[in-house]
């Protein structure tokens, strides 16, 4: 049963994650066409732009699905990364000393 578990556990991180990914691919899309395209429009009118607004356009049509992909991989990291497994082993064994512990009864013991 435990193994079912950490199975049904593991599938709802990667499930997670490709939600994650589809709403990150859909939204920052919809911000770079938009972005963009808006920008072409709002230059192509007859007004003059102020050069240090639009650097901030830009930087925030670029800007955003950058600080999001940077959340995205860390997401990825913690789902399928190896680099993590060392901290669900250090809790694991901490779990099997915890519990040996209270086994012997010095748990109990140790907590004053």
């Amino acid at each position: 049963m435990a193994a079912y578990k950490r199975a049904e556990t593991r599938v709802k991180r990667i499930k997670g994650f490709y939600r994650h990914l589809a709403v990150y691919l859909v939204v920052n899309s919809m911000i770079v066409i938009l972005g963009f395209g808006g920008l072409n429009a709002i230059s192509g009118s007859s007004t003059e732009l102020d050069s240090d607004f639009t650097v901030w356009i830009v930087w925030n049509i670029v800007g955003t699905p950058l600080l999001w992909g940077i959340g995205l991989v860390i997401h990825w990291f913690c789902v399928f990364g190896p680099g993590w497994r060392f901290v669900r082993n250090w809790e694991k064994r901490q779990l099997q000393r915890f519990l040996q512990e209270e086994n012997r009864g010095g748990w109990m013991e140790n907590r004053g």
